[in-house]
Formats: structure tokens, sequence, C-alpha cells
């Protein structure tokens, strides 16, 4: 009723395509948002906390490369003569 006609209406109006860019947000949107937040941080707490933050990002970083080793590895040894092993 109403709004079929509103959709009938606005169909004809011209537009433009709008999407999300993701090269555009890494290299324009990233490195404000990034530099804003090292100035606003408190730097005695963030001293503070250096040593869990730290393992954190090695742990948390090896251990996630592990993981995606293993899934990459069991994936290629399951696909059998699709792919090739690593």
């Amino acid at each position: 009723s109403r709004c079929v006609l509103c959709g009938a209406v606005v169909s004809f109006v011209p537009h433009y395509d709008m999407s999300f860019d993701g090269d555009w947000f890494l290299r324009i949107m990233v490195p404000p948002i990034v530099f804003e937040a090292a100035l606003s941080i408190d730097k005695k707490s963030f001293n503070r906390h250096i040593v869990p933050i730290l393992m954190y990002a090695v742990v948390g970083t090896l251990v996630a490369t592990l993981i995606t080793a293993f899934i990459v590895y069991r994936g290629t040894v399951a696909l059998g003569m699709l792919c090739e092993t690593i």
C-alpha cells in the first residue's frame, strides 16, 4: 500500500552505490585511531602492566600460529590427493 508506493517513488530517485572499502579503511582510518589511542593511554598503568601485556601478545601470537599451522596441515592431509601436503 503506502510502503509499496513509497518504494516505487524512491526507486526512481538517483542514488550512489555506497560500499565498504577495506583498503581505504586500513590506509586512511586506522592510523589516526591508533595514534589517538597511543596519546590518550594512561602511561603509568601501561608501564605497571607491561609484563602481562607482553605475555598475552607473545603467547597469544604463538598459540594462534600453532593452531593455524595444525589446521592447515591436517586439512591438507585430510583432502588427500586434492592438495599437496606441506
